[in-house]
């Protein structure tokens, strides 16, 4: 193995994932044998074959990527990962690339085992982006799923491709960052954890993925990781007081409406966008209100409970 060092933590605690960022990866050269499906390949292993290093890999293998790259007549294009600041995740310059499908069957791209502790919140997260050119538009992206010993966790996460307005990207390379949670059980110690495409098809299916992270998790952190752009209200249920979590949108002034359960209007107030906001409940009468937080092209919605 080439031994260039690899994500250790997360901003919130320890990393339990080894080789998040796949800089640990096989030694391998253009005329060698592939590693077949299962092979250890630095700490994790695959249900595809590991096809080189830095290298364009046949359908329905698996390549780690050093850099940007561009393969197949332009078809294919990668930028780096170029980290994350608002959730305090560096930058990388490899990553794990998963081509198109050719077998009809889902395909199993990333395994590893992990040991957890029993009856304790979790959160699962990583990057992805469509590794097809930002000026294509193909048949096919990649269908992803999680699970845990088996069994799914979180929803299906479609990786669209740039061009496909679904991404919001605009034509523009970019990665996207994923979450999931789940707890474990009472006395489970350890955890098979898998990235499995669904998509099953090779016209397109181009997947680019790194940053693996699964760390312990606090309740107001999973609040704030699953909401819609990182957005949450803690404590929700709230009594006196609330707080609402702006920090992954841009600076700037951003208005902030109640809402009740029969469409009221009941409050609005303006809040700095980039920081953590008090709010003050005790003049709000108990009931489910939807909170607006809008600003320009900004529109989000959250759900709180005044008890």
């Amino acid at each position: 193995m080439v031994q260039v060092g690899y994500l250790q933590s997360s901003a919130s605690g320890q990393n339990l994932i080894q080789n998040g960022t796949f800089r640990n990866y096989p030694a391998t050269q253009a005329n060698a044998t592939e590693l077949p499906p299962g092979a250890d390949l630095g700490g994790w292993s695959s249900g595809l074959g590991y096809s080189g290093t830095s290298m364009y890999p046949p359908d329905t293998k698996i390549s780690v990527q050093t850099g940007s790259v561009v393969y197949y007549y332009n078809m294919v294009r990668q930028g780096i990962f170029p980290g994350d600041a608002a959730n305090r995740v560096p930058p990388s310059n490899t990553w794990l690339y998963s081509n198109g499908n050719l077998s009809g069957l889902p395909m199993t791209v990333w395994i590893q085992r992990v040991e957890v502790r029993p009856n304790t919140d979790y959160l699962f997260s990583f990057y992805t982006s469509n590794a097809i050119s930002s000026e294509r538009d193909l048949q096919s992206d990649p269908i992803l799923r999680i699970e845990v010993d088996g069994k799914q966790v979180g929803k299906d996460i479609q990786v669209y491709d740039e061009a496909d307005p679904r991404s919001g990207h605009k034509g523009r390379d970019a990665w996207d960052r994923r979450v999931v949670h789940f707890q474990t059980g009472p006395g489970v110690t350890s955890i098979e954890l898998k990235i499995i495409d669904l998509a099953t098809d090779s016209n397109g299916d181009d997947l680019a993925l790194t940053a693996l992270d699964l760390h312990q998790a606090s309740k107001e952190e999973i609040i704030r990781a699953t909401a819609p752009s990182g957005l949450a209200l803690f404590p929700n249920p709230a009594v006196r007081s609330t707080r609402l979590d702006l920090r992954t949108l841009p600076e700037g002034s951003y208005e902030v409406t109640f809402i009740d359960a029969v469409g009221r209007w009941i409050r609005t107030e303006q809040h700095l966008g980039g920081e953590m906001q008090a709010i003050d409940l005790r003049e709000l009468p108990v009931g489910t209100y939807l909170v607006r937080v809008r600003s320009g092209k900004t529109n989000h919605t959250l759900r709180l409970m005044k008890e």
